[in-house]
C-alpha cells in the first residue's frame, strides 16, 4: 500500500489531471465504483486500477480483474490523485483508444454530439 503523495506513481498518476499529460501518455482516468466496472466490462484497455482496499475488492467481486495491476493507496492519497469532491475510492487508468478513418478526395466535415442542428 502506497502512503506517500509524493510516490513516482502517484505523481504520474495525479498527472493525468492535465491534458497535456493525457495527451503525452496516452491515458486517461475513469473514476468512481460503476464507472470503473464499466469500462473493465467494454473492450477499452484499462492499465491500472487505483483505489483504497475496500473499494478495490468491490471492484473485484463485481467484474474479473485478471491482469490488470492494482495499486492499492492510502485514503490521503486517493484523495490526492482524485478530481472529485466526494471521492468514491476508486479509478482506472485506461489506455486512450486511437482510431483510424478513411478519408475520400473531397471534402468532407465529421460532426460529434451536435446538440443543435442550427448551430451547424
Amino acid at each position: 500500500m502506497i502512503t506517500s503523495r509524493q510516490n513516482d506513481r502517484v505523481k504520474e498518476i495525479r498527472s493525468l489531471k492535465q491534458k497535456k499529460y493525457r495527451d503525452e501518455l496516452g491515458l486517461y482516468i475513469v473514476e468512481g465504483f460503476k464507472s470503473v466496472v464499466e469500462v473493465l466490462q467494454s473492450d477499452h484497455k484499462v492499465t491500472l486500477i487505483v483505489g483504497v482496499v475496500e473499494q478495490i475488492e468491490r471492484v473485484k467481486l463485481a467484474t474479473n480483474t485478471d491482469g490488470i495491476s492494482v495499486l492499492e493507496v492510502s485514503p490521503s492519497v486517493y484523495e490526492s490523485i482524485s478530481d472529485e469532491v466526494t471521492p468514491q475510492g476508486v479509478l482506472a487508468v485506461v489506455k486512450t483508444p486511437t482510431y483510424q478513418t478513411e478519408y475520400s478526395r473531397s471534402t468532407s466535415i465529421a460532426l460529434d454530439g451536435v446538440a443543435d442542428p442550427g448551430n451547424v
